[in-house]
């Protein structure tokens, strides 16, 4: 079992499918940074992990579809309301198709699902962290709650960041059942705040990760390096531990269950920023 943001997610997931038995591997991928985009529904970190399985993923941007386009956006910007998040010509097509089977009834988990098969992806299960909107927002020093994507991508993360509020509603039916049915848990290399701590954050979750037999962290780097918050500003589920490194090639202690990231020099924000590409 893998517990992932989007861009950790998207580099690991590959190859964690490929040194495991077909079958084996049950991703559970964030939903906090998800958000309506000119009323389509967008999931950020699921669909980087869709689309590295598939074999598509723009490793260089760090998100969205390898050579994709951007008229679309172009186009809405020409009409004077340009937009702050990127979202690709190819890249449309998936939040259309989601939107309109999310409209039909179907859950996050079934639409994912089926959204993973019309990929081409086998042996391999994606779930979303919940079903319901679980969205991150961050209350600025200023005083003022945004959303996390606009923090991140509009603002490009530069106000200050007093706390974080994460969602806490229920899990997955799909990503409770993972987890209690799972051998071991693996923390992907993610943001140790809005990636992994929003999974965590859901109910009963934290509870279901102690369980498996193993639980493992990845290489940790302080979190300050990707969001500079207070400690006091983001506080794990009731009895989970926490370690923030002092160096960064510390290594967390075996009972921490967070493991602490830094963004990956050269991956952008999908903020708006030239006319002609992402």
């Amino acid at each position: 079992m893998l517990l992932t943001g989007g861009f950790g997610g998207a580099r690991i997931a590959p190859a964690l499918r490929d040194a495991l038995s077909p079958g084996q591997l049950s991703i559970i991928a964030n939903v906090g940074d998800d958000l309506t985009w000119f009323g389509l529904r967008i999931c950020p970190d699921v669909d980087s992990v869709l689309y590295s399985l598939a074999g598509l993923w723009d490793g260089r941007a760090g998100w969205g579809l390898r050579g994709d386009s951007f008229r679309t956006r172009d186009t809405v910007a020409s009409l004077d309301e340009p937009p702050w998040f990127n979202v690709g010509d190819q890249d449309l097509a998936l939040h259309l198709l989601r939107t309109e089977l999310l409209r039909s009834g179907l859950t996050l988990t079934e639409v994912t699902r089926e959204l993973a098969r019309r990929l081409g992806i086998q042996q391999v299960t994606v779930i979303p962290a919940s079903d319901q909107p679980s969205e991150t927002r961050v209350v600025l020093e200023d005083g003022r709650v945004l959303h996390f994507q606009e923090w991140y991508v509009k603002v490009r993360a530069h106000p200050p960041v007093r706390q974080v509020k994460m969602a806490h509603g229920p899990p997955s039916p799909a990503a409770f059942e993972a987890l209690r049915d799972s051998d071991a848990v693996v923390l992907g290399p993610s943001n140790p705040v809005s990636s992994i701590g929003t999974i965590l954050a859901l109910d009963g979750v934290g509870d279901a990760v102690r369980g498996p037999p193993c639980s493992a962290p990845g290489r940790a780097t302080p979190a300050s390096a990707i969001m500079p918050v207070p400690a006091s500003g983001c506080s794990p589920p009731t009895g989970m531990r926490t370690h923030r490194p002092t160096s960064p090639d510390a290594t967390p202690p075996s009972s921490s269950i967070l493991c602490w990231t830094a963004r990956t020099p050269g991956t952008r924000r999908r903020s708006s920023g030239s006319p002609s590409g992402p």
